[in-house]
């Protein structure tokens, strides 16, 4: 139970800021997609593997048996550094003058929160769906809504954005989906032959082979420092021709990973449909991820998502989602997802500004929620370290965030349909 002493209104007016590039301190390869898979990036609807009709296979059937997770050799792989133990991204933030630094895995989950706000929970637009989903919610997923809670690192005058993971159901089952998340990622971007050097029937002949430095796309706002990293590239796409690579377990797999072995058998065989369709798939992607990927690809400045749907023992097929798509169907335009980035970012600086005022020049826990259907978001704000015996109880402080929309000089209450301002109407509630 929380003690809170105090609860202050957090005032911020006009948030606006423009992210800048950061040069790395060291190149780095960025991996690029093997098997010819190069070609679901320019179509832009989803690729069979193995086509369910004629049976003939889309790509090498290679692909569509996944190894389990103990023939996979990790420790042959260089570690992920979390943001609060990278050098590199300390000695960037002196460079740059940064107060704060975090990576995609860190921040995602807080700006979450905060675009809830300030969108007063937008509806996503599932309009592309068949008619099967036409009466489906079209609302955030319970699961992408928990409260996500966090450590701010000090060290010599800066802060690490950390994920808090104590509270986290940890165990092997749990986990599955991101093991074999690294698994696959290895798999559809090394040739076969390279590949099986990563298993435990292949004796490991170089230590260093696969203990390569990591790429990364760093940017900054005015006291923000944010790092991504760049799983795969291809110079044909526009930008930078970055995108992350993604892989999207089946329904039953992401709602029990305990039992995701007797769930291995849920598989997919229509393109749309409610259950056992990519179209399934996608709308719940939607619905749980798409926020969150979004502002990943955007924090990297990449072009999108490359998916891999599976369900733990089999991948079935391949789709590249664009940012613009994903724009589109959580912001209404690429125009205001542009605009709700920056205003996420900048009131995040705000809050990290006011917690570390309140606390100041010490590592801090925090948590954040925005209640569905409330104005309001809770940040509660404690120090990561405190003796009872000498202080006394711990103190929290929570933050109630509180924001105001106007569009043309109107107060804006409810979320507007982009297709309705840019039509030159009146402006239209989102349904």
């Amino acid at each position: 139970m929380f003690n809170v002493r105090s609860s202050s209104y957090l005032k911020v007016y006009h948030i606006g800021l423009t992210d800048e590039d950061v040069a790395p301190l060291h190149d780095a390869e960025i991996p690029t997609l093997a098997h010819g898979l190069d070609r679901v990036l320019f179509n832009p609807n989803v690729y069979w593997l193995q086509d369910p009709h004629s049976r003939v296979y889309n790509f090498e059937p290679y692909l569509q048996k996944l190894i389990t997770r103990n023939e996979f050799a990790y420790e042959r792989l260089m570690k992920f550094v979390p943001a609060s133990q990278d050098p590199d991204l300390w000695e960037l933030a002196k460079n740059h003058d940064a107060r704060y630094i975090g990576s995609t895995s860190g921040l995602s989950g807080i700006m979450s929160h905060i675009y809830w706000l300030l969108s007063r929970w937008r509806p996503i637009d599932t309009r592309s769906l068949s008619a099967d989903f036409a009466r489906e919610p079209n609302t955030y997923a319970y699961g992408s809504r928990v409260p996500v809670t966090s450590k701010l690192v000090y060290q010599d005058g800066r802060y690490a954005i950390h994920p808090d993971k104590e509270w986290e159901i940890v165990g092997k089952a749990n986990s599955i989906l991101s093991e074999l998340g690294i698994v696959m990622e290895k798999m559809l971007t090394l040739e076969p032959e390279l590949f099986s050097r990563l298993t435990r029937s292949m004796p490991e002949t170089d230590p260093e082979e696969f203990r390569k430095r990591e790429a990364y796309y760093y940017s900054k706002t005015s006291k923000l420092l944010m790092r991504s990293q760049l799983d795969c590239h291809d110079p044909r796409l526009p930008g930078t021709g970055t995108f992350d690579l993604k892989t999207r377990g089946v329904i039953p797999i992401r709602r029990d990973r305990l039992n995701y072995v007797e769930n291995s058998g849920y598989l997919i065989k229509y393109s749309q449909g409610l259950f056992e369709s990519f179209e399934r798939e996608y709308y719940d992607m939607m619905r749980s991820a798409f926020l969150k990927y979004n502002f990943q690809v955007r924090i990297g400045n990449m072009d999108g998502i490359f998916v891999a749907y599976h369900n733990t023992a089999q991948i079935f097929g391949f789709q590249y989602i664009s940012r613009e798509e994903m724009d589109i169907r959580l912001f209404g335009s690429s125009e205001m997802a542009d605009d709700a980035f920056r205003l996420v970012l900048g009131m995040l600086e705000a809050i990290l500004d006011a917690a570390t005022t309140i606390f100041p020049n010490q590592t801090l826990r925090m948590t954040f929620e925005t209640l569905e259907g409330q104005h309001t978001m809770y940040a509660w704000i404690e120090p990561d370290k405190w003796d009872e015996e000498k202080n006394g109880q711990c103190p929290v402080v929570r933050l109630e965030v509180q924001v105001q929309s106007f569009l043309n000089g109107q107060l804006v209450v409810h979320p507007i349909d982009y297709d309705s301002v840019r039509s030159g109407s009146d402006p239209v509630e989102c349904q």
